[in-house]
């Protein structure tokens, strides 16, 4: 008779998920808990422009985002630090059988192979009580949100999503000085500097930057530095009196994001 009431017991639960559109998780104290998450972009503090309802953000603009956790109920819950936990999740939004996960908090490898993972930790939240982790976009899926477009992301914690963030990236002026800044940081990603290359090029009268190559020599390196930065200082030079003219207003409009079917 017991098996048959905890069969029954968790038939109840599932359809008032359903009903509801909350999720259903395991708290580590091993008993169900309720929570709400919520992801919005907290820097910039205002998108570029709207399109519709879809904030716009220039090209090569990083977004800080945060995901809020929150205890909806009238009991305290206790869970895994989502601060820390490597089960919190960003996913891509696709058409596809299954949306792309991306850990926010990475097992890492280093040098001699070992894989350390962020300190677990636990907390409680009261009823009403939340907990917010920031994270920046590009750290976790720069390859997947830097190029122009609309994307849709959510976050996923031990099955509990978010509702979908919508955004879209578009090529713009304010673009301009982002994409040199990546192009010239000899640190960043070898990926991304070569896209902020390709679309600098596209310009009128681009800015002339070397990227490094496999076998270059430290006097080499040392050269091709010095040279880019001083033909980033020329074209800024002249960035600063045309980036308002007509002709580069001109230029961009090819790039204008449109509303879906417009």
């Amino acid at each position: 008779m017991a098996s048959v009431s905890k069969r029954s017991h968790k038939g109840r639960v599932m359809l008032w998920v359903w009903l509801t559109g909350l999720a259903l998780t395991m708290g580590c104290n091993g008993g169900s808990m309720e929570m709400q998450i919520t992801l919005a972009v907290t820097d910039p503090p205002a998108p570029i422009r709207m399109m519709d309802d879809v904030p716009v953000y220039p090209m090569g603009q990083d977004l800080t985002m945060a995901a809020t956790l929150s205890n909806p109920s009238s009991q305290a819950i206790t869970l895994s630090d989502p601060r820390t936990s490597t089960a919190l999740f960003l996913k891509l939004r696709r058409d596809a059988p299954e949306d792309p996960l991306f850990m926010i908090h990475p097992r890492v490898m280093d040098a001699t192979g070992e894989i350390t993972r962020p300190t677990a930790a636990t907390l409680q939240l009261q009823p009403e009580q939340s907990v917010t982790d920031t994270f920046n976009l590009h750290k976790v899926i720069v390859d997947k949100c830097f190029l122009p477009g609309v994307y849709e992301l959510y976050v996923e914690f031990r099955e509990v999503k978010s509702p979908s963030y919508s955004f879209g990236v578009e090529y713009r002026p304010e673009s301009v000085p982002l994409l040199l800044a990546l192009a010239l940081d000899e640190r960043a990603n070898p990926w991304i500097r070569e896209e902020a290359d390709v679309w600098l090029r596209k310009l009128p009268q681009p800015p002339e930057i070397e990227l490094p190559t496999a076998d270059e020599t430290e006097e080499v390196r040392a050269k091709r530095v010095a040279e880019n930065k001083a033909s980033a200082s020329r074209f800024m030079d002249y960035w600063r009196y045309s980036r308002d003219g007509r002709q580069t207003e001109e230029f961009f409009e090819q790039f204008r994001l449109n509303p879906v079917g417009k």
